[in-house]
C-alpha cells in the first residue's frame, strides 16, 4: 500500500513539473514524379529517411532526390509544376512553403499559377 501511494505521488510530481512522453522534433516530405511521403523522427536525418521510405515504398520509385526535413513547428509542402516536384517548408506558413517550393523550380508570381499543390504538412 505504502509503495503504491509513493509511485503514485512521484508520477504526480513529474507530472507537475512537466516531464512529458517524447514526441518527433522533425518531419520531413519526399517526392517523385509518381507521388510522396512523409515521416517524422528524433533528428533530420530519421525524418528525411522515413520520408523517403514512405514515398519509395507508396510511389516503387526513388524519392531521395527530392526531400525536405524541417522542425515539426514549421510547414511543408510537396508542389507540382508542370508535373516536376518540388518541395519546401517555411516557418511562416503554408502559403509562403508552397510558394518557395514552386520558386525552386523556377516558377515565380503569374508562372506559379502553372503549379499545384499536392500536399502540406
Amino acid at each position: 500500500m505504502r509503495k503504491t501511494f509513493l509511485t503514485a505521488l512521484l508520477a504526480t510530481a513529474l507530472l507537475g513539473v512537466g516531464v512529458q512522453a517524447a514526441s518527433a522534433e522533425w518531419m520531413a516530405v519526399a517526392a517523385n514524379y509518381q507521388g510522396y511521403g512523409y515521416g517524422e523522427g528524433y533528428s533530420e536525418e530519421s525524418a528525411r529517411e522515413e520520408a523517403i521510405n514512405d514515398c519509395e515504398v507508396k510511389t516503387g520509385y526513388d524519392c531521395s532526390w527530392q526531400t525536405t526535413s524541417v522542425p515539426t513547428v514549421w510547414y511543408l509542402s510537396v508542389v507540382y509544376c508542370n508535373g516536376e516536384p518540388s518541395t519546401s517548408g517555411s516557418r511562416h506558413g503554408w502559403q509562403m512553403s508552397g510558394t518557395r517550393a514552386a520558386e525552386k523550380l523556377g516558377y515565380f508570381d503569374r508562372d506559379a499559377r502553372q503549379c499545384s499543390v499536392a500536399v502540406q504538412y
